[in-house]
């Protein structure tokens, strides 16, 4: 998540070029990015229909355009477009370990933890000794409720080097609010807030943290601020969608899914949601 005014320029700057070069592919696949960046994922996949033959999509445009195909649930497309980049050799000596886990949490944004947990485990036999491999994997294995082994990986990763690396800090804090560490959680998520305090995965752990000790009306007042109303973030919604349940306020519930069904209706979390609250039929 880009700072609000940034993303509001951005995309007003970009709207002008595009109104002026309206056949412009690269421009299309820069106002495609500008809307992965501001959270707008299902209109940047359409947006991106527009960058066919953009030298721009070619070099720099591939993985955001990944990144939106998995938040709507397309995550083997996504994972197809990761590929693509790094046979390219767009990236040299990581890309492989790098864009392996860009893969992983495609799958884990997408809502498929088995995917991911498969693509991770293909990660530990090529990457055996790097902490970032058993984080990845940690991940994985917290979205898929595999909470004992995830241990196990996070535990693995301190034997292996610095662990005080965002991704792996990401699925310690994912582990402790899965097992229902609250506290120690919260400890670790308010010193990744203060450093990524622009990261929305940093914002829906708090939503949850909120929501789960007790607290839903803050979490309700933090879903509802200004920020975070250009984003349409699935995971962010859903949670905010509990929280109004927590409150007892089935018809906003409703409301903060329904919001996402247009783009998000491949997503498996939303339609599970989705069908929790029964307006499965608005799929």
């Amino acid at each position: 998540m880009m700072k609000t005014n940034k993303i509001y320029r951005a995309h007003r700057l970009v709207i002008d070029l595009l109104t002026a070069n309206p056949d412009d592919p690269d421009l299309h696949a820069m106002y495609a990015a500008v809307l992965v960046k501001g959270g707008q994922y299902g209109d940047a996949v359409h947006a991106f229909d527009g960058a066919k033959g953009s030298e721009w999509y070619e070099e720099r445009g591939l993985p955001f355009h990944a990144t939106a195909l998995a938040k709507i649930g397309r995550v083997e497309e996504a994972a197809r477009l990761r590929r693509e980049f790094e046979l390219a050799g767009r990236k040299q000596s990581v890309a492989a370990l790098n864009i392996g886990l860009e893969v992983v949490d495609d799958y884990i944004a997408g809502g498929r933890g088995d995917l991911a947990v498969e693509r991770a485990r293909l990660l530990i036999t090529e990457f055996p000794n790097s902490p970032r491999t058993f984080g990845g994997l940690a991940a994985a294995l917290v979205a898929d409720g595999q909470l004992l082994e995830a241990s196990w990986c996070i535990e693995r990763a301190k034997t292996l080097g610095n662990t005080e690396i965002f991704p792996i800090e990401m699925a310690r804090i994912e582990w402790l609010i899965a097992m229902g560490e609250y506290s120690a959680a919260w400890e670790l998520h308010r010193d990744y807030y203060r450093k990524r305090r622009f990261d929305t995965r940093i914002w829906r752990q708090r939503l949850e943290l909120l929501r789960r000790t007790g607290d839903p009306i803050e979490c309700r007042a933090v879903a509802d601020q200004a920020r975070f109303q250009w984003s349409l973030d699935p995971q962010f919604y859903l949670e905010a969608s509990r929280c109004e349940s927590d409150l007892g306020d089935d018809a906003a519930a409703k409301e903060r899914v329904r919001a996402l069904l247009p783009a998000y209706a491949e997503h498996p979390d939303v339609r599970a949601r989705a069908e929790r609250l029964g307006i499965s039929d608005e799929l």
